[in-house]
């Protein structure tokens, strides 16, 4: 089915559902163009909550288009959620997380001078959740790093030890209307990130998912309805 709203053709299709309607818009824009569009126009670009979803998007065979899958490699998160970001990058810029990185540890002691930080090094290898996890059971996490003094602290415990996992960590892979939804269909070998410039996610007509420069003009699909953290 497909109406003509004097804008570009749009083809939709109505759930069975009542809260989440998709609609492929026939017309070629950025990533942040789409988003715009769909925001004033409907709710947002299409999330996707479930497999179940995919049987209602519906694009044009040989064709691709946004959806809101989208990642920002300048966000940048605490594992304690301060909001301050006072952290000093090496010349390299924000690494990517690796499997072989030691845990750095940030403990508490509770004391008559109040609380006092303290760091502790591990001496085994682990990826950066599996420290988080070791460091919540035995400490209280994954180091935090504020102050001058701080850093002071964590080099000091980190002698003989080139790196070491600390606090800090990104999500990959957010919905542009902030939904919750964990639902991924990714196309074979997808998301390669080709030449470190892919941020924004495509669909083809199968629905499967690629990464793709967030700049090129493609076209793209909107949901009007409730995303599930609203819910």
């Amino acid at each position: 089915m497909f109406s003509s709203l004097g804008h570009g053709t749009i083809f939709f299709t109505f759930a069975h559902d009542p809260i989440e309607e998709y609609y492929f818009i026939n017309q070629s824009k950025s990533w942040s163009e789409a988003q715009q569009y769909c925001r004033e126009h409907f709710t947002d670009l299409a999330t996707i909550e479930r497999k179940e979803d995919l049987s209602r998007v519906h694009i044009p065979a040989g064709q691709v288009a946004w959806i809101g899958l989208h990642d920002d490699p300048a966000a940048w998160f605490q594992v304690m959620t301060n909001a301050s970001n006072s952290w000093r990058w090496s010349p390299l810029g924000p690494p990517a997380l690796e499997a072989s990185r030691t845990g750095l540890h940030l403990s508490q002691i509770i004391g008559m001078a109040g609380i006092k930080q303290f760091f502790r090094m591990t001496d085994f290898l682990r990826t950066w959740f599996h420290c988080q996890t070791e460091c919540r059971k035995s400490y209280q996490d994954l180091a935090q790093i504020e102050t001058a003094e701080e850093k002071q602290a964590a080099m000091a415990a980190m002698t003989g030890t080139k790196h070491a996992w600390i606090g800090l960590y990104r999500n990959t892979w957010l919905w542009s209307d902030l939904s919750n939804s964990t639902f991924r269909n990714w196309k074979t070998g997808s998301p390669n990130n080709i030449n470190n410039n892919e941020h924004c996610v495509h669909m083809n007509e199968h629905c499967q998912m690629d990464d793709a420069t967030c700049s090129e003009p493609q076209k793209f699909v909107c949901h009007e309805g409730i995303v599930s953290q609203r819910l």
